[in-house]
């Protein structure tokens, strides 16, 4: 017994440095798998993020190609960056994930054909129905994504416009004789001192007495606002008083 203690108390010393020994083992291997761990998440996002980009870019170029034929016409992007990370979420081997990406990646280069085919449809009527007429519809670019049908009432409506504004511009315009009324005086037989009065407003008279041009010099500002127009005749002052006004002998005889 007394050598098995001995024994017993002689190895103390070195379980003590054993256990030591592990506990910092299990703390190293701790710290080196929280390590791992951070690059295999790191890894594993890298992996999503290469193969979104790369869906995401095939797709961008493809639709720019359709642009550039499509001009003035034109596709917006059918989808996201994100729409490309929904379909990867939950996949946990590579190859499914490139496998779900690959579906979603067809699927939207045929919906970005189909929009494509719809703009073309609409540009070929449009050229069709408007030759010539771009200047009808600077907003081309908007209307070629109507439906056809909302397309083509658009442009009959400006066709119609712009042939009625050429109709009414060809027409002469009417001469309105003025017309007397018994509210309003003939100024220039009006006894008495009038000082001030409102011959007409009406501007069909106007454009008769003074001319359109003349008149439009008063109607219209240098803005474009046009202002109602009163004719005024004004008696200021005597220039010669009738008693003063007797012909003169010469201008009798040649009476």
């Amino acid at each position: 017994m007394k050598d098995g203690k001995e024994t017993a108390l002689a190895q103390v010393p070195d379980i003590a440095r054993l256990f030591t020994r592990i506990d910092h083992l299990t703390e190293a291997m701790a710290t080196k798998r929280k390590s791992l761990d951070k690059q295999v998440k790191h890894q594993k996002q890298h992996i999503k993020d290469s193969i979104v980009l790369e869906a995401v870019t095939t797709l961008e170029k493809q639709r720019q190609v359709i642009n550039t034929e499509l001009t003035p016409g034109w596709i917006a992007a059918v989808v996201t960056p994100a729409d490309f990370q929904e379909v990867i979420k939950g996949k946990k081997s590579v190859t499914s994930m490139q496998s779900a990406v690959n579906d979603r990646l067809a699927q939207a280069r045929i919906e970005q054909k189909q929009l494509a085919q719809a703009v073309k449809n609409n540009l070929a009527v449009y050229r069709t129905m408007a030759v010539d007429k771009d200047y009808l519809f600077p907003d081309l670019d908007v209307l070629l994504h109507k439906e056809q049908s909302d397309l083509m009432a658009i442009i009959e409506v400006r066709l119609n416009q712009e042939a009625q504004q050429k109709t009414a511009a060809s027409e002469p315009e009417p001469v309105t004789e003025p017309e007397k009324t018994e509210d309003q005086p003939d100024l220039l037989y009006t006894d008495g001192e009038v000082t001030e009065e409102i011959l007409t407003d009406d501007i069909h008279s106007m454009e008769h007495w003074l001319g359109k041009g003349a008149l439009d010099g008063y109607r219209f500002d240098h803005n474009g606002n046009e202002y109602r127009i009163e004719l005024i005749i004004r008696r200021a002052e005597i220039i010669t008083p009738a008693k003063q006004r007797s012909l003169q002998p010469e201008e009798k005889e040649i009476a």
